[in-house]
């Protein structure tokens, strides 16, 4: 997020309380005040100081939604408990009350409501990185628990004031160790986070450490009563509310550095079983059975773990987490990830490392997978979960900002992975949670399919987007996947009412007399897309030539409702004509009746060949249309090199000709051109009577659009004249919807997409 919350809060935050807190500690020196007046005021600034905190970070919430919501939530929530914990002391200082003096037991109840609050949040941060698991998750928080509790015994044995009774000790000290549990809390959230001063991470970090210096102050002054060291409590807690402002302004990413699993909690079970001994050695009488207890949770864990190491979890010859670990992760991290903050799963493969493994031996092999993942880790993106889950590939998890960030590290790990020396290139495939894969299961299925593609294309980065594979096609069965969708497609084709065709009059401009149809193709399943899109992703699945002839054998199953002395236009690929296919949709006999359309996105490899193919098709009557003119670069080559009986104006330029002058000089230098090629122009697209009229004035012949009629189930006789603009537009057949710009995604057509 932006920075957005304004320069002077967090300034306002600490610069009043310590001016306050300066003044109130010169008034008690000077005897102008009373030591308990001047520390109930004390009291009271800092009371407002955290409420005024708490609405700061409230207000950081309403900008941000799930999690990051909450989290700021929760951090606003905990300022109030302590800024009403604070008010209650000064109201107490007021009736007679003392530091010395012990406090009534109620007055915990706001401060406990505060490290609730905040133990949460941290909590909250550091979510992503722990297991799915409910029992998983509970053992980590009972191990970090019992281990940090006894680091916080420890700390207040050595800051216990004997001299004042038990009550007063855990006022003062009890929050000493909350703090202290609270920074080991914050690192574990910071460690997985982008430790930079615009993050909000780091400025947590260093509000809870001022926190734990205000505290440690505050059991001085219990002790001792000084004022100046009480000074220093009022501006040390000031500065950590300041903190947390200035916090609530910046980013709150939350990134992985290392997996959830069990090396941490083993870690810190071991150091807090460590601990227990000298806390069982300086606890008073009381504390023992706290002690034995963790100490006990402690060594059962440390047990547990150690005999859960059968079977290591850690790839013997990288270093790096087994096939095994990173999916679980992968399982963890898929379920916490959202659109907000989404998880990038990047794969790795490495081409020509099983000829380098033939040629040199397996331990050359071996050396070289170990620099590969070497180069890897040390690779220039962002802190993420790195393993090996096959022989020469790789994972990275991790968090992102969005699609484009993860192909860019993407990018910087293929270069890293690579080694040109023993002449082994790396390809990458990039996954994204949620939008891609929401488990695991389908994260694996749509990297085979990515890092397929990536292969079957020669490119060295393929991104998984949704399944469109950066328009590369895949014509296996590679992934599971891959399979279930290239079923749907061939169920799609083979489906009765899944496809219809409609059919769009193409009129003379001069006297809207009709000369032919446009067949173009609507889909009728869910989800609701347009048929380039099914279309595109019949191409992407091996399918593409197969969905393009049956939308051609259905609209070719109207001819004989085709009116007199009219044609019937389809759009058709180049690969379609060149695979023959095309040759067995259409009927035998004379073609007079048929256009065929040539779709511009395609790009022509070999135009001799093409027009081979066309010529048989020719032969028999069929004419040639090259269809989007003006679309792209490779239309007018068309042109050239096929003489097509008519080229057809791109809607892009038909739109608004009338209001404007480039469109129109386009146009006109486009009809000049045509003409010298005896190829009339069709225009595409025509909705208004302006744009009607400015392409009668230029000359162009033919038009087709809602201006004349919408594409509806059957083929028309004729057309009512478009009027005035006081008159209504006739309604043609179909449904009332948007018109459909032709739009091609990778080595799609546009069959069955039309305006």
């Amino acid at each position: 997020m932006r920075r957005t919350s304004t320069p002077l809060i967090a300034p306002a935050i600490f610069v009043i309380p310590t001016a306050a807190a300066a003044a109130l500690a010169i008034a008690v020196n000077t005897g102008r005040i009373t030591h308990s007046a001047g520390i109930a005021s004390a009291l009271v600034v800092l009371g407002l100081a955290y409420h005024s905190a708490a609405l700061v970070l409230w207000a950081a919430s309403l900008r941000l939604a799930a999690r990051q919501r909450q989290v700021w939530r929760l951090l606003a929530a905990g300022c109030m408990f302590g800024g009403v914990g604070w008010f209650l002391y000064a109201w107490l200082m007021t009736r007679g009350l003392s530091f010395t003096d012990a406090p009534p037991t109620w007055l915990g109840v706001p401060r406990a409501g505060m490290y609730v609050c905040w133990f949460y949040a941290l909590w909250l941060l550091r979510q992503p990185l722990v297991s799915a698991s409910r029992r998983t998750r509970i053992m980590t928080v009972a191990t970090e628990l019992a281990a940090l509790g006894l680091v916080g015994v420890v700390v207040l044995e050595l800051l216990w004031q004997h001299e004042l009774t038990l009550q007063v000790n855990l006022i003062a000290l009890g929050p000493v160790a909350m703090d202290l549990l609270l920074i080991a809390a914050a690192y574990h959230a910071v460690r997985r986070a982008s430790l930079e001063l615009d993050g909000a991470h780091v400025w947590l970090v260093i509000g809870f450490i001022l926190a734990l210096g205000a505290h440690i102050a505050s059991g001085f002054v219990m002790a001792h009563g000084l004022v100046v060291v009480g000074a220093l409590t009022v501006i040390l807690m000031a500065g950590a509310l300041a903190s947390f402002a200035v916090a609530s302004g910046r980013k709150l990413l939350m990134r992985e550095t290392i997996l959830g699993n069990e090396r941490v909690t083993g870690f810190i079970a071991t150091i807090g079983l460590a601990v227990s001994a000298p806390a069982a050695a300086v606890s008073q009488p009381w504390l023992l059975p706290i002690v034995f207890g963790l100490g006990s949770v402690l060594a059962w864990r440390v047990y547990s773990l150690i005999s859960a190491q059968g079977q290591s979890e850690i790839d013997p010859l990288t270093g790096l987490h087994d096939n095994r670990s990173i999916q679980r992760h992968i399982s963890s991290v898929a379920v916490a990830a959202t659109r907000l903050e989404p998880i990038a799963v990047v794969g790795v493969d490495l081409d020509g490392f099983g000829r380098w493994n033939a040629e040199h031996g397996f331990a050359a092999g071996d050396q070289l997978l170990t620099q590969v993942a070497e180069r890897c880790v040390a690779a220039p993106i962002g802190p993420g979960v790195w393993g090996r889950i096959g022989p020469d590939r790789f994972y990275w998890v991790g968090h992102v900002a969005d699609g484009p960030e993860a192909s860019a590290w993407a990018e910087l790990i293929a270069v890293a992975a690579a080694d040109p020396a023993a002449a082994v290139s790396a390809r990458c495939g990039v996954v994204m949670c949620p939008t891609d894969a929401a488990t695991a299961a389908n994260v694996i299925a749509a990297m085979d399919e990515a890092l397929e593609a990536a292969a079957r294309s020669g490119t060295r980065i393929v991104a998984f987007d949704r399944g469109l594979l950066d328009g590369y096609a895949v014509d296996g069965t590679y992934s599971a996947s891959f399979r279930s969708r290239r079923e749907r497609i061939a169920q799609i084709i083979q489906s009765p009412t899944a496809i219809r065709p409609v059919f769009q009059p193409i009129v003379r401009l001069g006297d809207f007399g009709v000369v032919g149809h446009e067949a173009l193709t609507r889909f009728d399943l869910e989800p609701r897309r347009g048929p380039d899109e099914w279309i595109a992703e019949a191409h992407q699945l091996g399918l593409g030539l197969e969905m393009e002839s049956e939308c051609m054998r259905r609209a070719l199953s109207h001819v004989a409702s085709l009116p007199d002395h009219t044609y019937l236009s389809l759009n058709c690929s180049p690969q379609l004509i060149l695979s023959g296919l095309l040759d067995r949709v259409v009927p035998d006999g004379s073609l007079h009746w048929l256009l065929i359309e040539l779709t511009e996105h395609d790009q022509v490899a070999d135009y001799g060949e093409l027009a081979a193919s066309l010529a048989p098709l020719r032969a028999r009557g069929a004419r040639v249309a090259v269809d989007d003119l003006g679309a792209g670069h490779s239309t007018l080559r068309h042109v050239v090199r096929l003489d097509p009986d008519y080229a057809k104006l791109d809607r892009s330029i038909v739109e608004s000709i009338d209001a404007d002058p480039a469109r129109r000089a386009l146009v006109r230098s486009m009809l000049a051109f045509s003409t010298e090629m005896g190829c009339p122009l069709v225009a595409e697209g025509v909705e208004r009577d302006e744009e009607l009229e400015t392409l009668r004035e230029i000359g162009v012949d033919y038009g087709q659009g809602y201006l004349f009629q919408r594409p509806g189930p059957a083929m028309v006789h004729a057309v009512d004249a478009p009027g005035a603009r006081s008159r209504p537009r006739p309604a043609g057949p179909g449904p009332v919807t948007p018109p459909v710009v032709r739009r091609v995604v990778g080595n799609g057509t546009n069959v069955g997409v039309g305006d």
